[in-house]
């Protein structure tokens, strides 16, 4: 999954679709604080990595984050970390993590359940 997430970020750079997305969402974000951004882009990222690898998510993400971040005249580096933070939230639900979807079904669990517990010991 990793080369296929590499070619595609490569492909939305020479495109131009990397430019688009990030000159959208800078246009959404308007002149958001720097807290509103990563948590934009933190959302972003779990999602993504609910169904791609969070590997995968954080090759996709990451170069958005950085032009975001350029654009928007804030430092890229707590940008990008909260990108590979949030890129490794497979976790929070058993659609992304196998382990989690065995525990689920074996146990009997309900998803809130399963969330409550991730949150406690995690």
């Amino acid at each position: 999954m990793l080369p296929m997430a590499m070619a595609m970020a490569t492909a939305m750079e020479k495109t131009g679709a990397m430019a688009l997305i990030v000159h959208q969402l800078a246009g959404l974000l308007g002149d958001a604080e720097p807290l509103m951004i990563m948590a934009t882009l933190f959302i972003i990222s779990t999602i993504f990595s609910q169904f791609i690898s969070n590997t995968a998510t954080a090759v996709l993400i990451a170069p958005i984050a950085t032009g975001l971040a350029e654009i928007m005249s804030i430092s890229a580096a707590p940008v990008v970390i909260i990108v590979a933070i949030a890129a490794s939230t497979e976790f929070l639900t058993p659609v992304a993590s196998p382990v989690n979807a065995l525990i689920l079904g074996s146990g009997d669990y309900k998803l809130a359940s399963l969330s409550k517990f991730e949150y406690r010991y995690r």
